[in-house]
């Protein structure tokens, strides 16, 4: 649950003023969560939608995240 909050109202409110919590550097299973694909996540959470991606091919041709998601893509 990325927000907590003592009322509905209250919960609401942190989601439409506050941006998405990062996702963590380590997994779950205690793996590292590389850095560019934190970005990424992060910004198709951006609350503006001028400031979020707007379609996967956007994504793939950004630099700052290619070498991460061709290393998800293949496994390696």
């Amino acid at each position: 649950v990325p927000f907590m909050a003592e009322t509905f109202s209250a919960l609401v409110q942190k989601l439409v003023q506050m941006p998405a919590p990062l996702l963590p550097e380590m997994s779950t299973s205690g793996e590292r969560v590389p850095e560019p694909l934190r970005r990424l996540v992060a910004s198709c959470l951006e609350k503006d939608p001028e400031r979020r991606p707007q379609t996967m091919a956007e994504v793939g041709r950004d630099p700052a995240y290619q070498s991460t998601l061709l290393k998800y893509q293949t496994g390696g």
